[in-house]
């Protein structure tokens, strides 16, 4: 296993150790133990600015179920390097504010940072995955992982509510991608990101294409809580502040328009793609402005 992909599971790999951390060191904040991970992730993917910045890309892969073409695949580019810094660089600052946001003697701080970390890992693996499958693998856990932070209060009857509708609605849009994902498969062949971007002329010219783009411009609408998806943001704001901060404004929201900037040289030959992006996003941005 690379160091690349250590570092994507590292948040994944931290959770395991968090309850007994939390367990045998009563009288710190838990906080403290996870702070140095996001930070340290944030300095490591630093150094991928000089590669990326000179349009290089760094790909490390570990074979997973290779005769299906689904191998765990990581691929570090512009697009994706913004995006983990974002991630990380936010993390670390999130986390530091969590210290002193959430009291240690009333809260199940090792619950909560369990599924912090979760969300950090998940959302590592969807922006630098460059397997579709594995890609929706970590989307869905952003999604369950975003379920169980919402819900973090859940002796309050709105927390619950908030995560259910979450759930309900950012679930389907990942089903809803998944088949778009499949249907890019029966066109293409290959699972690959990489691969299929270089197939896009093929994609544009098939049958499916008008239904796998809609299939897939699904999942990015309900993650990023766009038109006429937005409805379940709101209720998602009865979580705990740095999970607002960390979810809703800096990160999982962000998941569905990175999935629009990656899958953009697939689909965007068709008019389609750019006029349902084009016309959603401006839908979202004249409801700001009505509200302003």
């Amino acid at each position: 296993m690379s160091l690349l992909h250590l570092a994507v599971l590292s948040p994944l790999l931290l959770a395991i150790l968090i309850p007994f951390l939390h367990k045998y060191f009563k009288n710190i904040h838990t906080g403290w133990f996870l702070l140095p991970l996001p930070a340290v992730l944030f300095a490591y993917f630093l150094q991928f600015i000089s590669t990326t910045s000179h349009g290089g890309t760094v790909m490390e892969t570990v074979p997973w179920i290779s005769s299906l073409g689904i191998d765990f695949t990581l691929k570090v580019d512009g697009l994706g390097l913004l995006f983990a810094l974002l991630i990380t660089g936010i993390g670390a600052l999130v986390v530091l504010y969590s210290i002193y946001y959430l009291n240690p003697d009333k809260e199940r701080l090792n619950t909560f940072y369990v599924y912090l970390l979760l969300f950090m890992g998940a959302m590592l693996g969807v922006v630098l995955s460059d397997n579709l499958i594995v890609l929706y693998t970590f989307w869905e856990l952003t999604s369950f992982s975003s379920f169980l932070l919402i819900g973090y209060w859940n002796h309050r009857e709105r927390s619950r509510y908030g995560a259910q509708k979450s759930m309900l609605i950012t679930v389907f849009g990942g089903l809803s991608m998944l088949g778009g994902i499949l249907m890019l498969y029966i066109i293409t062949g290959t699972f690959s990101i990489t691969e299929t971007i270089q197939m896009s002329n093929e994609v544009v010219n098939h049958p499916l294409f008008t239904a796998t783009l809609i299939l897939f411009l699904l999942g990015a609408f309900t993650k990023s809580a766009q038109f006429p998806f937005h409805i379940w943001l709101p209720d998602a704001m009865e979580a705990p502040t740095p999970v607002s901060a960390y979810l809703h404004s800096a990160t999982m929201v962000k998941a569905g328009i990175y999935l629009v900037a990656r899958m953009t040289p697939v689909f965007a030959h068709s008019g389609t793609w750019v006029w349902l992006v084009a016309g959603v996003g401006y839908s979202r941005y004249s409801g700001v402005l009505s509200q302003l």
